[in-house]
């Protein structure tokens, strides 16, 4: 749930809107206590987290950090936040103010944005063990990619919504903590941890032994998945698997990614994000 930052006015509006979407994602899933014991799910209250200023790169932002405190390991964890009750009118206007200037935005833009209440969202994507620690993970303005940096702007908004992935026996399940009703609902389906194709092409390259594999495309002549929890000296191995393999004709290779083909056609993508030990590969012919 990566990647990885500029993009025009017309993105930051189409997100704002994809907002209210997020919020209602809950309509269709199952009480929690219908699906799963409490010892095999994630409680809000066992993930030790907080929002606040932090410095990235050398500049201030705002930023999320937590602690699996839990049993189990989290794969992904968002809040959502929403317009705090109370706030002034006059507190709203200065805000728009803000952000309207901080971002060049037109008056047709501004509309739109006050038609939509005050919020923001974080979130990180990354296998994180009991007791691991994830920080310095950015805000952005409403579920946009502007970071949020100001923290009078933050002031003006409380938790709304809680997502959290984790794997348990298995499976993948995915969460979510209403801070206002303090209930929780869990998506009625889940997914196994460990995703494989059972299409030829996954017989062209080695699975990669981890806990959580997801298969994000999966064709007769195209292959694509993640792996999670990969260190860097897991990466450099498996681009030795895929040498092995053979994937080395007009190779092409730095530190995070590698690219090759072999010579009955098929081809490898390898990328490897530092940050999140995500590793992405493709496979295809």
């Amino acid at each position: 749930m990566r990647s990885k930052k500029k993009i025009i006015i017309t993105t930051f509006i189409g997100a704002i809107m994809l907002l209210a979407g997020c919020h209602s994602a809950g309509t269709d899933q199952e009480q929690k206590d219908n699906k799963k014991s409490d010892s095999e799910t994630v409680e809000i209250e066992d993930i030790d987290w907080n929002v606040g200023e932090g410095i990235i790169d050398g500049d201030r932002h705002i930023v999320m950090n937590y602690v699996n405190n839990s049993k189990l390991d989290i794969v992904y964890f968002g809040l959502d936040y929403t317009e705090k009750e109370g706030i002034t009118e006059e507190e709203k206007q200065k805000f728009y103010s803000d952000i309207e200037k901080k971002f060049n935005l037109s008056d047709d833009d501004m509309i739109k944005i006050k038609e939509e209440t005050i919020g923001m969202n974080t979130s990180v994507e990354r296998l994180v063990k009991e007791g691991d620690e994830v920080s310095n993970v950015p805000c952005h303005y409403f579920s946009g990619i502007y970071y949020l940096k100001d923290k009078a702007h933050l002031e003006l908004m409380q938790p709304d919504i809680a997502t959290i992935e984790f794997v348990s026996n298995g499976r993948l399940y995915t969460e979510y903590y209403d801070f206002k009703s303090q209930k929780y609902s869990l998506e009625s389906d889940s997914e196994e941890a460990v995703q494989w194709t059972e299409k030829e092409i996954g017989t062209e390259i080695d699975k990669p032994e981890a806990e959580v594999i997801k298969v994000t495309l999966d064709l007769d002549d195209y292959l694509c998945f993640d792996v999670y929890g990969v260190s860097e000296s897991q990466f450099e191995e498996y681009i030795d698997l895929c040498k092995e393999r053979g994937y080395t004709k007009d190779a092409d290779k730095d530190e995070d990614s590698y690219d090759a083909e072999r010579d009955d056609g098929y081809s490898v993508s390898i990328d490897y994000d530092q940050t999140d030990c995500i590793m992405d590969v493709s496979v295809s012919k």
